[in-house]
């Protein structure tokens, strides 16, 4: 009798510990007020971070060392499948029998379903397995910082060599020559057999710049592009912003009619997390985020991990301190993704970074100008002080102010704009200049390098951030400072000479 009672006070016991404190956002809880069905994406407590992390720990004592990349990838993407099948099949099963569409994800361990009734919601907060419950809030590209509509916002740019008018003499975009892209390049350090994936409106695939260095060569879409969601799944790339077009030219545009990219040796691929409005909703965005790091066919199926980018490049976000996606971005970095963000144009105050790119699991990048001034509008540090959200922004800085890149209007069609957005394909195509050096270094020494190479002659001028005065490095307005391609190869023991 003592044993019962002792195991029914176990058990009551435990019926009464209180359902851990359930984060919800505004959505959410608009949504519960007025009573009405809504997206929603539920995050459990055990993450595919964690999870991916342990594996990697297993995976390394197992073998003494890890795998080359591309079998860590499938390695991670393997396990989490499982992970996933075993820890979401209960809310699952909760929403298919409650006549609810739902599906799971294998990168985060996240369930959305797209018509969940208050009453589900309800049922969900108080399980202890959640976490989390938010909606399908839309994000936004980084926007151009100059112009109202989309004409104003690219300017189209005469490239042809005729063109008197051109503002330069340089045969290259000046952040090409700036950070000693130009130089490396001419030196044969051009990001050959390194794939870069960028998170945008899409691409214009047949642009003259473009259609040598995008994986798919002609006809090859499957594994190289996706436009899930409210893109409307295209079975080819299409851009119907500009502003994907114009991002991906700098980081792998070739030199046909200018030098726009930074690593024109390399391949690209491409995932539009963003409609032609430029709206990026998360379920889009959560979407082509697993595609950097596990890309599939044009349709979302047949997951093929040894064709995962090396890099995973985003000029999107909003708001700060939002943990929808870390548990992605954690999976990505164990996947030895390198991925990078643009840190937002709510500059010139301090305190202004953006998420996703104010997290500790991404490269964050400024924008500077042609004469190494930060840019009026990037935005600042310090980061929030909120667990998770790192406190150095950014992390460095690229060239961002009257940019030109490739535009969507035509194949031959080149434009200028201004923005942390035109800054992070920068420094996504120096990483990609420093990974055909070696292309197993890992993100660590990835985020070293760039660190120890940056240049730190930055304009002190502006306004210091969070009491550190711009020419001690990093700082809060400038980070480790401006990419350096040659500084950084010669830590290989290269040359740009």
């Amino acid at each position: 009798m003592m044993r019962i009672a002792a195991l029914f006070a176990i058990v009551a016991s435990a019926m009464s510990v209180p359902t851990p404190a359930i984060e919800v956002d505004h959505m959410i809880a608009s949504a519960l007020e007025q009573n009405l069905e809504t997206e929603i994406f539920i995050h459990l407590r055990k993450t595919c971070t964690d999870e991916a992390k342990a594996h990697k720990a297993s995976l390394l004592e197992a073998n003494g060392k890890l795998p080359l990349k591309k079998l860590l990838r499938v390695a991670v993407h393997d396990h989490l499948v499982k992970f996933t099948q075993e820890t979401q099949k209960e809310l699952l099963d909760m929403a298919k029998e409650a006549g609810l569409k739902a599906k799971g994800f294998w990168a985060t361990n996240t369930v959305y379903v797209s018509n969940a009734t208050p009453e589900f919601i309800k049922k969900v907060m108080d399980m202890h397995t959640v976490r989390k419950v938010n909606g399908n809030q839309e994000y936004s590209i980084i926007d151009n910082v100059v112009g109202e509509t989309q004409d104003e916002k690219f300017t189209p740019v005469d490239v042809a060599p005729t063109n008197t008018s051109h503002r330069r003499a340089q045969i290259s975009e000046y952040g090409i020559v700036i950070t000693g892209s130009e130089r490396a390049q001419l030196a044969g350090y051009t990001g050959e057999g390194v794939v870069v994936a960028n998170v945008d409106t899409g691409v214009r695939w047949t642009h003259e710049a473009l259609i040598g260095s995008y994986r798919g060569g002609a006809a090859d879409h499957d594994y190289n592009w996706v436009g899930p969601g409210s893109s409307g799944n295209p079975p080819v790339p299409e851009d119907g912003n500009g502003h994907g077009t114009h991002t991906i030219g700098t980081i792998a545009g070739q030199p046909v009619a200018v030098g726009i990219g930074m690593a024109p040796g390399a391949q690209w691929i491409a995932a539009a997390g963003c409609n032609p409005f430029g709206s990026c909703p998360t379920l889009d965005l959560t979407e082509s985020l697993e595609f950097c790091a596990c890309p599939t066919d044009t349709q979302g199926g047949n997951p093929d991990c040894t064709q995962a980018p090396d890099i995973c490049s985003n000029s999107w976000g909003g708001g700060q301190g939002n943990s929808g996606f870390w548990d992605v971005l954690g999976v990505l970095r164990e996947s030895e993704v390198v991925t990078l963000f643009s840190m937002g144009n709510s500059g010139s105050s301090c305190g202004s970074a953006n998420s996703p790119g104010d997290s500790d699991l991404v490269i964050s990048v400024g924008a500077s100008d042609n004469v190494d001034l930060i840019a009026f509008f990037s935005s600042r540090g310090p980061g929030t002080n909120i667990p998770g959200v790192t406190n150095q922004q950014p992390y460095i800085t690229g060239p961002g102010v009257n940019t030109i890149s490739s535009y969507n209007q035509a194949d031959n069609q080149y434009a200028s704009a201004s923005g942390t957005s035109m800054s992070c394909p920068h420094v996504a195509g120096w990483v990609a200049q420093i990974l055909g050096v070696d292309p197993e270094l890992s993100i660590d020494d990835v985020e070293q390098v760039m660190a120890g190479s940056a240049f730190e002659g930055m304009d002190a001028s502006p306004v210091e951030c969070g009491g550190i005065p711009n020419d001690v490095y990093p700082n809060m307005v400038y980070g480790h400072g401006r990419i350096d391609v040659c500084e950084a190869l010669e830590t290989f023991g290269e040359s740009c000479d």
